[in-house]
Order: C-alpha cells, then structure tokens, then sequence
C-alpha cells in the first residue's frame, strides 16, 4: 500500500481485492496452501513513531 492509498481509504477496497484473489487460488489449488491464506483486515492504525507512555519515558532516563 501507498500511503496516499492509505490516507484515501483505497487501501480498504485493494485488501478485500487481494483476498479474494487469494481464496480463488487456494479453491483451484489447495495442496499449495499448508494453512490458511494471509489476514488481509486493513489495520486501524498505524503509526511511524508512535508516542511512548510517561513511565516507559522516565524508565529509560534512568540510570
């Protein structure tokens, strides 16, 4: 995913695509597939640099 396609909420539309493409391979052809196929669920949130929680912040202060 793009980040564009993430912040436009395209990124939704293109997991659904992707897992129905992987279902209809794994019908066709099933000894490929050992387990089930990939979890496609978009994630609700996502962060670059995700703020620390003060007593992480303080712990790593300390000596």
């Amino acid at each position: 995913m793009t980040p564009v396609q993430c912040h436009t909420g395209e990124h939704v539309a293109i997991l659904e695509k992707r897992k129905d493409v992987y279902e209809v391979a794994k019908a066709k052809h099933p000894e490929r597939w050992a387990r089930s196929t990939r979890n496609w669920a978009p994630n609700k949130q996502v962060a670059l640099n995700p703020m620390r929680d003060k007593g992480q912040t303080e712990a790593l202060r300390k000596p």
